[in-house]
């Protein structure tokens, strides 16, 4: 048996990638840089990507997509896509945290590593979404909702840490402190594979009927 051919779809931040691997081997990736164009091009860039991998719909194994946290809009155009070909064809529906891919995609472009890596995804006004990982991509402490205080994360400014995401100029204005940053307004598709991979091959999947994104607010940033 080969390995299984996995379609990852990002739209947790406002930007659009799709990309396919074979196991854990990258095969094409399809990129929107225009921001708030998912609904618009997701379903063609979907097309577009299997014909540059000369793959087909119904070569796939699973379908991959960003859950959150982030924008209710986004999370909401790429679950019902991933949904839709999930149904369609019969395959498994694969989760993933954005937090995690934001990780992988840090670890991945930023020379500079750390012990302890802090992501903060923007919630508007002064929120944000927040998690602490382990270096491997692990939780410390699992994504809650966070109001900026001037004393946030203090207890941090000593240790081997590196603060990741789209809300760390915000941390940095509202703290009036300088932690050490790393800018990623969003992963990319490419992002997942190795996370959609390892899930896959635990059997790690989600029940199609009521799975639903992590949105951990009730009113979103993009809806506001």
């Amino acid at each position: 048996m080969g390995s299984p051919i996995i379609l990852n779809i990002e739209t947790s931040l406002g930007g659009c990638s799709v990309a396919l691997a074979k196991g854990e081997a990258f095969l094409a990736q399809v990129v929107e840089t225009e921001k708030n164009k998912a609904s618009e091009r997701l379903h063609s860039m979907i097309e577009e990507v299997c014909l540059k991998a000369d793959i087909r719909k119904s070569d796939l194994a699973a379908v991959a997509v960003s859950g959150g946290p982030g924008s209710y809009t986004g999370l909401r155009i790429g679950v019902s896509a991933a949904k839709g070909i999930c149904y369609a064809l019969d395959i498994p529906l694969l989760h993933i945290e954005t937090f995690q891919a934001l990780h992988t995609a840090v670890r991945f472009r930023n020379d500079k590593q750390a012990k302890v890596y802090i992501g903060l995804i923007d919630a508007r006004r002064k929120d944000a979404f927040c998690s602490i990982l382990n270096s491997d991509g692990t939780y410390i402490q699992q994504p809650e909702v966070l109001t900026f205080q001037e004393d946030s994360f203090s207890a941090y400014i000593k240790d081997d840490c590196l603060f990741f995401g789209n809300a760390v100029d915000k941390l940095n204005h509202i703290t009036q402190k300088t932690f050490p940053t790393y800018h990623i307004e969003a992963p990319m598709a490419e992002d997942m594979i190795a996370l959609s991979f390892k899930k896959y091959v635990k059997s790690e999947c989600e029940n199609l009927a009521y799975y639903e994104p992590e949105y951990y607010k009730s009113v979103y940033f993009m809806n506001r």
